[in-house]
């Protein structure tokens, strides 16, 4: 009867550690060799295949070994530098995460047959920036939003959020509070451990980050009606666009909105009425007339020069005259201020047209843009990095005395772009960026005592190479002190 109950147990031990680990293809390679053999290109394209139609949000840990041939110190080597073809590898066939290589040698001879042991095995991991973010971030601004009313709420630092009636994918009738983090300065960014990677690995220039989240009687809903954002950063003509956040933590890559609407601030919603043709797509522009005749004519400006580009001929609507004659009247009308719980400020407008129509007559379309938004979660106002003088991309590395969850961030002097270090080996971390670039590296990690973290920032020259970084303990407000001066 012990065979037959060891044998249990070890079946019991493999089920329990398939549920917990993804297991992936292992890479082989042949005897003394860091080459990948025709066998693993294939194992490698399949992988990579996979993760393009399902998307990858985990960080990808590399784990080289061998078998008991040679030293133990030689064979350390050579299991580093299987991981590292691995990942070269990834790199060529376009792979942007995050990867961690770690060298086991002969510690693991987990076969029988040596050219099993000659391996590299692949498994996905959860980002350590994730944990720091939700421990450095502040608590998020809370609002109430009636479930059956257009609501316009705003952020403390600026950012407007437009709720119609409905937009929540829900059947209850109860209230939902919709939570709001305002990421604008450089030190609020880099403590919610966000980036500025595009999809295709391009690097970013951030106007801005926001976080929304709504939550109803404890249960997390989504959109069903298109939300309307401004961002205070954002001016027309500046070039910027609406990205959503792929991943989290680390691995948080930006996709571009393909669906999103960019609208002035106080756009009317479509269809608001029949008199307006396609061409109100755009809306009001830059400056609204009437003529004598009850003509309404919108303008569009270029990028500032003043030159009239498009004018739009509304047609002698009676719904948009009456609001023209009676603009100061009604608009005094249409928004209803109250407060939340939380004493905070939010307005609710009825959904009626020439309400509407007058609110947009009297904005400064040139000061502020916003978006139309499809889903909630981080969302960002980027362009792509623009610049022709960048040259070579070298490798940069820092050794450090990081603990294993650390985090670091790359900042260019002066700028609001944020690179995540793509390749780790322990307590290194690697950058590839062009060369002589004043920059600032940043790096975080939880310490053993409850409200410590390790931290370091230190302002460098981007050099191939390597330097040596050194972390301190310190709280949150320490380091978000530390990083006011960046």
């Amino acid at each position: 009867m012990k065979p037959i109950l060891y044998l249990t147990l070890i079946w019991g031990l493999l089920l329990t550690v398939v549920c917990q680990a993804q297991l992936l293809p292992e890479v082989y390679f042949g005897y003394n060799q860091t080459d990948l053999t025709p066998a693993s290109r294939q194992t490698l394209d399949e992988l990579v295949q996979t993760w393009e139609a399902k998307g990858l949000a985990q960080e990808i840990v590399l784990t080289g070994y061998t078998d008991a041939s040679g030293t133990q110190a030689y064979n350390n080597q050579l299991s580093k530098e299987r991981a590292r073809a691995v990942r070269n590898y990834l790199r060529q066939q376009g792979v942007t995460q995050r990867i961690e290589a770690i060298a086991k040698g002969e510690t693991q001879l987990r076969y029988r047959e040596d050219h099993r042991n000659r391996r590299v095995t692949i498994s996905l991991q959860a980002s350590p920036s994730q944990a720091l973010s939700e421990a450095l971030l502040p608590l998020p601004e809370a609002f109430v939003v009636p479930v059956d009313r257009d609501t316009v709420l705003f952020g403390s630092q600026g950012t407007v959020v437009k709720v119609p009636a409905g937009a929540f994918a829900t059947n209850s009738e109860a209230p939902v509070e919709l939570e709001l983090v305002e990421c604008y300065a450089l030190g609020d960014m880099l403590m919610a451990q966000l980036t500025t990677l595009g999809t295709d690995g391009r690097l970013l220039t951030s106007k801005g980050m926001v976080h929304l989240r709504a939550v109803q009687e404890g249960e997390e809903l989504a959109l069903q009606k298109d939300l309307e954002l401004t961002f205070p950063t954002r001016t027309a003509g500046d070039g910027t666009d609406l990205y959503y956040a792929v991943g989290e933590g680390g691995n948080m890559r930006w996709k571009l909105a393909d669906t999103a609407t960019d609208v002035p601030v106080t756009a009317l919603s479509e269809p608001t009425f029949s008199e307006v043709s396609e061409g109100t797509s755009i809306l009001m522009g830059d400056s609204v007339a009437m003529t004598l005749d009850g003509t309404i004519l919108s303008y569009w400006k270029t990028q500032g020069d003043g030159s009239v580009t498009m004018v739009n001929a509304f047609g002698p609507n009676p719904n948009l005259k009456s609001a023209f004659q009676n603009l100061q009247d009604s608009l005094g009308e249409a928004l209803e201020l109250s407060r939340s719980r939380d004493g905070r400020v939010w307005a609710v407008t009825p959904s009626n047209v020439e309400e509407r129509a007058q609110r947009a007559v009297v904005v400064e379309f040139e000061e502020e843009m916003g978006f139309r938004i499809t889903e909630l979660g981080w969302l960002n106002c980027d362009y792509f990095y623009r610049n022709g003088q960048e040259g070579e991309r070298v490798p940069m590395r820092i050794v450090t005395n990081a603990p294993a969850e650390a985090n670091f961030i790359l900042v260019p002097r002066g700028s609001k772009q944020l690179l995540p270090y793509s390749y780790r080996e322990q307590n290194a971390f690697e950058w590839k960026i062009p060369e002589g670039n004043a920059v600032t590296l940043i790096g975080f990690a939880k310490a053993e005592e409850p409200g410590e973290f390790w931290f370091v920032k230190r302002r460098v020259r981007s050099q191939r190479g390597e330097l040596s970084l050194e972390m301190v303990k310190g709280t949150a407000a320490q380091i978000r002190k530390a990083l006011d001066s960046i």
